[in-house]
């Protein structure tokens, strides 16, 4: 997912005007990611080199679902189950569940996808968690039910998708689209993973309204992807990791332990409020029998 408030340049784009002519839209620099689509009549491939300008990524395909596409295609495979925590009552997107689990589909899931001032901090980012989870739903459905096993269901399904989505021509066609989807079948939902480009409030802004790409965690997203690496594996190493350490650690703690007054501390003072590397000092000394720690100064 790509922030739509992300500050980014579009490049130059030429898109293919009503009467069937060229149009060379000029880019621009510094601007927010969704004036990529339909501003200045730029189209998908304009948001597609926008996509690649920022990220490196060049996406071999696009699928791009208007409003009416999430309301035909959640209706097409018998709705989306989704959870929330307290009940929803959105004047703004007319989103109405009760607390717990719901099917939402047509224009209820619509408000479900579009909804944001009842989650989190009322943010995009927030709804883009929320538009995540509901796709990560969406899969897990078609991949339990017999949608992707029934040839009248996946047939009908993919009927749908021609007349709801705006795609790319190596995909525009009933039969391409039902492959695809095929493809996407033998896929277990546990392996799909959603990923959001890291980003930072915009430093220079005093009210926070746009964000910027943070470099120092964005360019591995962008390598994994560009090199078809795994999302999954990587988390699973990491936990496998982390397991490994933590019983190193368990095991370094067992034995005989050392009386706090044979253990030597050393406070610095890293930022906190006045004082307490003070106060730290007098209760290691006072009440924790640590008598010899010391106050070292700033870190």
């Amino acid at each position: 997912s790509i922030p739509r408030d992300l500050i980014v340049d579009i490049p130059d784009c030429e898109t293919k005007q009503e009467d069937g002519s060229t149009k060379v839209i000029p880019g621009s620099s510094g601007v927010r990611f969704n004036q990529s689509l339909g501003d200045l009549g730029r189209d998908a491939g304009c948001t597609m080199r926008t996509v690649t300008e920022t990220t490196g990524v060049k996406p071999d395909h696009f699928m791009m679902a208007d409003f009416n596409a999430v309301k035909t295609l959640t209706s097409a495979v018998g709705g989306v189950d989704v959870c929330v925590e307290h009940a929803v009552d959105d004047p703004k997107s007319h989103l109405k569940l009760p607390a717990g689990e719901s099917t939402v589909e047509g224009e209820q899931a619509l408000a479900f996808v579009r909804t944001r001032h009842a989650f989190g901090n009322e943010g995009d980012l927030d709804r883009i968690k929320v538009q995540q989870q509901f796709l990560g739903s969406l899969m897990r459905k078609m991949s339990s039910s017999d949608t992707l096993t029934s040839p009248t269901k996946l047939v009908k399904l993919a009927e749908a998708a021609t007349k709801a989505l705006t795609v790319d021509s190596a995909i525009g066609n009933v039969g391409t689209l039902k492959d695809v989807a095929l493809e996407l079948k033998e896929v277990p939902p546990k392996n799909i993973t959603f990923a959001t480009v890291p980003v930072l409030d915009n430093p220079a802004e005093k009210v926070k309204a746009t964000v910027v790409v943070n470099e120092a965690k964005a360019p591995q997203v962008f390598d994994m992807i560009r090199n078809d690496i795994s999302f999954t594996e990587v988390e699973q190493k990491k936990k496998a990791k982390q397991k490994k350490e933590d019983a190193a650690v368990a095991a370094r703690l067992e034995g005989e332990k050392s009386e706090p007054a044979e253990v030597r501390v050393r406070v610095l003072n890293g930022g906190a409020p006045s004082g307490s590397a003070g106060r730290e000092l007098t209760y290691l000394q006072n009440e924790a029998g640590v008598t010899k720690s010391e106050n070292a100064g700033n870190a």
